[in-house]
């Protein structure tokens, strides 16, 4: 399926390698990407701050 480009957008990422790896195992283990991993991560430490956003929308 293709990807919207208007609706979405690509962020790349630079890791020290020793992280990588460890994340890597992580994700594989749990049986999710690690970019949707590191998502989930970052909209969960974030919450309360994308709600704020959202409600100045």
């Amino acid at each position: 399926m293709p990807i919207d480009r208007q609706k979405n957008k690509q962020l790349k990422v630079t890791i020290p390698n020793d992280l990588h790896r460890k994340l890597k195992i992580i994700s594989e283990k749990i049986g999710i990407p690690m970019a949707q991993m590191l998502l989930q991560s970052a909209v969960e430490k974030y919450r309360e701050e994308l709600k704020e956003l959202e409600q100045e929308e």
